[in-house]
């Protein structure tokens, strides 16, 4: 489950797949990027395969937003209790607020490594566009160019995400 995770599977993903996966069937996962889903699901169809597919951005991103609500959630709601807390109780609560916090702070790691990593792979992508795009003809380098203008949009989309669970992070972490 731990290397699903990282690998951007989520766990309703694995419950869809669970659900049409039958005894003695196997289930192949597999990153990729496609310019054109037709071949792979008439092959699989053909074979008498289910294609299931998620955008990575879709799950990976929208779960560390996700986790970064709840635990920002979770510090506020920790506080309030240490303000209100009788002093017997305070020890405690301020315990249990020290460890969300330290798990906030593992979490900004893992927020700032993924804003890293989707810009050096959205940059690697274009990249290779780039160099296919001197060498295509005009009806190929039109789609190849809106291919690129999609990787920058996703890109942008994921940072947006991405920032705001990292301003929900810092806000609770350091208020």
């Amino acid at each position: 489950l731990f290397d699903l995770n990282r690998a951007g599977i989520d766990v309703q993903f694995i419950s869809d797949v669970s659900q049409a996966l039958s005894p003695g069937k196997t289930a192949l996962l597999a990153d990729m990027d496609e310019n054109w889903m037709v071949p792979v699901d008439t092959r699989m169809q053909a074979l008498g395969g289910v294609v299931f597919r998620r955008l990575r951005s879709e799950v990976v991103e929208d779960q560390m937003a996700r986790e970064a609500a709840a635990s920002h959630a979770e510090v506020q709601h920790l506080k309030e209790e240490l303000s209100a807390a009788a002093e017997k109780d305070k020890a405690a609560i301020t315990q249990h607020l020290d460890a969300a916090r330290n798990k906030l702070k593992l979490m900004q790691g893992v927020v700032d490594a993924r804003l890293s990593q989707t810009r050096q792979d959205a940059e690697a992508k274009v990249s290779a566009l780039e160099e296919q795009i001197k060498t295509s003809s005009e009806r190929r380098k039109a789609k190849i160019e809106k291919r690129i203008t999609d990787i920058k949009n996703d890109l942008e989309s994921r940072h947006s995400k991405l920032a705001q669970a990292g301003a929900l992070i810092k806000e609770a972490v350091n208020g």
